[in-house]
């Protein structure tokens, strides 16, 4: 592996990336990696589960179908593995998180909270997956590394922070990141994130701290618990500026999104 820091850009994707990927696929390619490509050669690493039914009432999607093929169709060129959820699944003891839920604050019943907290193990398990395909399969020094779940569309384009423009190491310390203010609840997004090679690292590996929190939680959100995971290695967090929307298996805008403008441009309250 060429172990010097190039101008080149990493995008790691996780969960189930090929989910709402067909919906999306434009806008990542257009607002995402264009932008890095710009800047120099830009590689795509992935996680993701085998799930071909999707069924999720939170979400609204109801037996939705979908086809971890569209990752090759879609991403060609894209370095990653697609691994067995259920396989997964049968290895967690999940009584004992679902005990002290904390996933009770965002629905409205025992069995979406549950799904709710499957699914969040689930995503950040894929993350620190992703992590171990990257540093498998990567053949070279990245500038500046992104991690995505790829099922947003985004409405602005990334704007690549200065301090990661340049080839080589960030001479002001390598624990930097930046995220989006937007969905940051009161945290840190988790959606989303840029930054040098060591802060991504730490981003996707939190895996042991959050069963630790879903055993004990109380009333906090994921956002939360990134923040204090990030706080807790020394990892600097900046904002920027850059909405998306979260779409669905079947092609719909969450709720909340629905509104949504380009930043600088008139916005609906």
């Amino acid at each position: 592996m060429d172990t010097n820091a190039s101008s080149s850009s990493a995008v790691i994707l996780f969960g189930l990336v090929h989910r709402s990927l067909r919906h999306v696929v434009e806008s990542l390619q257009q607002r995402v990696l264009a932008p890095l490509a710009a800047l120099g050669d830009v590689d795509v690493f992935f996680h993701s589960w085998d799930v071909r039914q999707i069924v999720n009432p939170r979400a609204g999607e109801l037996d939705v179908a979908v086809s971890p093929e569209d990752i090759a169709r879609l991403l060609p060129g894209a370095r990653g593995v697609i691994e067995s959820q259920d396989a997964f699944d049968a290895a967690i003891d999940w009584e004992p998180m679902f005990a002290r839920n904390p996933m009770w604050h965002c629905t409205r019943d025992e069995a979406s909270a549950r799904a709710t907290l499957m699914n969040f193990r689930r995503a950040i398990e894929s993350a620190e997956r992703a992590w171990t395909v990257f540093e498998q399969q990567r053949t070279r020094r990245y500038r500046r590394v992104v991690v995505a779940r790829p099922d947003l569309r985004f409405i602005d384009e990334l704007e690549v922070p200065a301090e990661l423009r340049g080839p080589g190491p960030d001479e002001r310390g390598g624990r930097v990141l930046w995220a989006p203010r937007h969905h940051a609840w009161g945290g840190v997004n988790d959606r989303l994130a840029i930054g040098s090679e060591e802060a991504i690292g730490v981003w996707c590996r939190r895996t042991a701290f959050a069963d630790g929190w879903l055993l004990g939680a109380d009333n906090q959100n994921s956002e939360w618990l990134l923040m204090k995971w990030l706080a807790r290695n020394r990892v600097e967090v900046r904002p920027i500026d850059l909405l998306f929307q979260r779409v669905r298996s079947d092609g719909t805008v969450a709720r909340l999104d629905a509104a949504l403008a380009p930043v600088g441009s008139a916005r609906c309250d």
